[in-house]
């Protein structure tokens, strides 16, 4: 009878094993089927497109314009933003989606409960739709409550029904609100979280091609576009195609590594099968001579494997659950992705008996050579061969091992790279507020808040300063251009007021600041990539959205952490709460400590009660936030390596200590004869080194591969660099040394004799 303490530690290797081969497909497959072969919640999804490039049509309505194209059953537009909800205890921010009364008959879509918008809603918007969440959370009584109307940037809006949760697939929203009829942009709104912020979405006619849309689409923009300011780039894409091509990169990165680690999982899986029967050899053969049929010997072998497999199926699916949420975080145009939904519970138990099929086979090649060479007189030609498939599969698991790391270290060492990258900023002892002020109020109620709030940051020692949004997200575009050339461009547009530049640390290359002086201007301020593209610098006149304006100043480029460092987005700067339009969003900025932070909020919220103010974050933070999506596949990729690692020390320790039980008595022999442990190391490890350096060869093939996928996802991942492959050599060799290890240390610790003694 085994000792409890191996059957135990064998059952638990089982375990292990069978849970990093089910974790990897169990993580995918729910995202994979949701991406291509869920169909998306509305009616006859593949007619539906999006669209873009067509532009605001001058007196006329979006709707009624591409009510002209005869490829187009209907038309709608969807805009995403928050704006500030104000209630009885406080302001909160809110999530909010600009619809009209073709969205729902386009998509296919019934409100559950209430009535929708109509086309005389879109004349003055006053009513509005609440998601499910918000309904049953925030209006416990329904429609019927009293607390049917809400607050919405100062003005009233009634509740009229609650919208389709299949609205959320475009992005999260709590209200649904009419957009103003005859306008791209009913409700002033701040920065969204959304992926898709603007979109015009159509349903064809069944028989019309995307080409033939994307033909009229151009005939529409081209009849409404103003001589001299060029084309607009229009395009017609599938609803379909839209909503997953973001997260493509991502997916084929963990598929692929997720087949990688299978793979790795079915030869560990295999190399630890065939070690088993190959100790068993002798036992079988002489059952088989008592009468025992090879089925019944190979049921016994798979048998533990089968009852493994029970609770590697939970703890894969267990764990894949965290996995999935964040994969949902990470790639929200996937919409829910579901763990325990029962089509990936099946495949994945369909895997594992598929795991305990390579059991099957591996038991049958020992057996095999046990019935065809025997076992005359204590004959080990049988193990000779079990050996050999264990160097093969050892190489193979070094091979797929090594890729996996490369892959993992060129998304790790990518990822570093741009998250300490210079973004023309300063990251660290900078914390940002996000405010709103309750947009729809008058200008002149703006403007006296913007004079309370710089009133109550100017209370203590560290700079504060103001912005319409950070940098690198600029609230609009608009279109500059230099009278002396013609040279124009559209160029992101963002309001600062005074220390902007300098709380930020951005430099000026040229000219001074024309904001710290807080006196009203019409000085702008544009980046080096814009100075440039014009050919201006300090002192030219510049035309901005028609108006003429003086370049006071040229400052170094601000880039966005999610772009490849060739991305340069161009940007311009102009006063902030100057001209007829006051801003209501706004990013409060200061350098100090997170207490100090917090104490500014506290006075900002006495000074403006009925303003939304939101907790301080550190902007080192709000960068690395915008890196989720490249972080989850890095931390995937790291963690599957991490997994490999441990799959090739679970199969080449098996292989070595079989290795070393085989030679023990040429140990004995060499010890005898003064053989110094470093050369026994030497002679066990000589099998495995033509192997282990094969492998490691065709590991860095596949790895450059691996890579390759790796850089679709990273722009400024670099699949060439020769230190991460040199690395991931010599990572694949010391897991060879760790899994050769304790069966060496056994083979040179031993006393000869008793290895001479056990051999009489």
């Amino acid at each position: 009878m085994r000792p409890v303490s191996r059957s135990f530690g064998t059952g638990l290797i089982r375990v292990l094993t069978l849970t990093a081969a089910l974790l990897g497909p169990a993580v995918v497959l729910e995202a994979l089927r949701v991406a291509y072969v869920e169909p998306l919640p509305f009616r006859e999804p593949q007619d539906l497109v999006v669209i873009g490039g067509v532009s605001q049509p001058r007196g006329r309505d979006y709707v009624d314009l591409l009510a002209e194209a005869t490829t187009l059953k209907g038309a709608t537009l969807l805009r995403y933003g928050r704006v500030t909800w104000n209630r009885l205890g406080g302001s909160r921010r809110v999530d909010v989606l600009e619809t009209d009364h073709m969205t729902l008959d386009v998509l296919g879509l019934a409100a559950p409960q209430g009535r929708y918008f109509s086309r005389a809603d879109l004349k003055s918007p006053r009513t509005a739709l609440v998601s499910k969440s918000l309904s049953e959370q925030e209006m416990r009584g329904g429609l019927s409550a009293p607390e049917r109307t809400l607050e919405l940037n100062g003005s009233i809006y009634e509740v009229i029904g609650v919208a389709p949760e299949a609205l959320a697939r475009f992005g999260a929203f709590d209200v649904l609100l009419p957009r103003m009829e005859g306008r791209s942009y009913g409700l002033p709104m701040g920065d969204t979280h959304s992926f898709l912020r603007d979109l015009i979405l159509a349903r064809k006619v069944p028989h019309a091609s995307l080409r033939e849309v994307e033909r009229e689409m151009k005939q529409l923009q081209r009849g409404q576009e103003r001589p001299g300011f060029g084309h607009s780039m229009v395009g017609v894409r599938g609803l379909q195609a839209v909503l997953t091509n973001p997260a493509l990169p991502t997916l084929a990165t963990l598929s692929f590594a997720a087949l990688v680690l299978l793979l790795l999982s079915a030869v560990t899986i295999g190399m630890l099968a065939a070690m088993l029967a190959t100790e068993r050899a002798q036992e079988f053969a002489i059952r088989t001579a008592l009468g025992a049929t090879a089925w019944r010997l190979r049921a016994e072998v798979i048998r533990p494997w089968l009852h493994a497999m029970v609770p590697s199926i939970l703890t894969s699916v267990l764990l894949s659950t965290a996995f999935s949420r964040v994969t949902r975080s990470a790639l929200p145009s996937l919409g829910e992705v579901r763990p325990y939904h029962a089509e990936s519970v099946l495949l994945t138990i369909a895997i594992g008996l598929g795991l305990t099929a390579v059991v099957f086979v591996c038991t049958l090649i020992p057996q095999q050579l046990v019935l065809q060479l025997g076992f005359a007189n204590g004959s080990q030609a049988p193990t000779h061969g079990g050996a050999t498939l264990g160097r093969w599969l050892g190489m193979i698991q070094v091979a797929l091992s090594v890729a996996l790391f490369c892959g993992a270290a060129v998304a790790t060492r990518g990822l570093v790279d741009q998250s300490q990258r210079d973004l023309g900023l300063a990251r660290e002892g900078i914390q940002v507020i996000e405010m709103d002020l309750g947009e729809g109020r008058k200008p002149e109620a703006l403007r006296a808040d913007w004079n309370q709030l710089a009133a109550a940051a100017s209370v203590g020692q560290a700079p504060v300063s103001f912005g319409t949004t950070l940098p690198w997200a600029p609230a609009s575009s608009w279109w500059i251009t230099n009278p002396t050339n013609d040279l124009g461009g559209m160029v992101g547009v963002t309001r600062v007021g005074p220390s902007f530049f300098s709380t930020l640390g951005i430099r000026f290359l040229q000219g001074s600041d024309p904001f710290s002086s807080r006196s009203e201007t019409d000085d702008v301020v544009v980046s080096d990539e814009v100075a440039r593209r014009l050919r201006v610098g300090t002192g030219s006149v510049v035309k901005v959205n028609g108006d003429f304006r003086r370049v006071a100043g040229v400052v170094n480029i601000v880039y966005d952490p999610t772009g490849s460092p060739s991305f340069r987005w161009p940007q311009m700067y102009l006063m902030a709460n100057a001209g007829p339009r006051a801003e209501a969003s706004v990013s409060v900025l200061m350098r100090g400590t997170p207490r100090e932070a917090q104490a500014l909020r506290s006075r900002i919220e006495a000074a403006l009660p009925h303003a939304f103010v939101s907790p301080p974050a550190p902007l080192a933070g709000l960068i690395a936030a915008r890196l989720q999506r490249q972080r989850l596949g890095a931390q995937v990729l790291a963690g599957y390596a991490l997994v490999a690692s441990l799959l090739v020390v679970l199969g080449l320790s098996a292989v070595m200590r079989r290795r070393v039980a085989q030679r023990m008595n040429e140990v004995g022999v060499r010890l005898v004869l003064g053989a110094s442990p470093s050369q026994i190391d030497r002679t066990m490890l000589g099998v495995l080194t033509a192997p282990a350096l094969l492998g490691t060869g065709l590991g860095l093939l596949l790895g450059f591969r691996l890579c390759e996928t790796v850089a679709s996802l990273m722009s400024w991942a670099k699949p060439l660099d020769p230190s991460v492959y040199l690395v991931s050599a010599l990572f694949g060799l010391a897991i060879i040394l760790l899994a050769s290890w304790p069966a060496l240390r056994a083979a040179s610790r031993a006393r000869p004799a008793d290895l001479l003694r056990q051999s009489t």
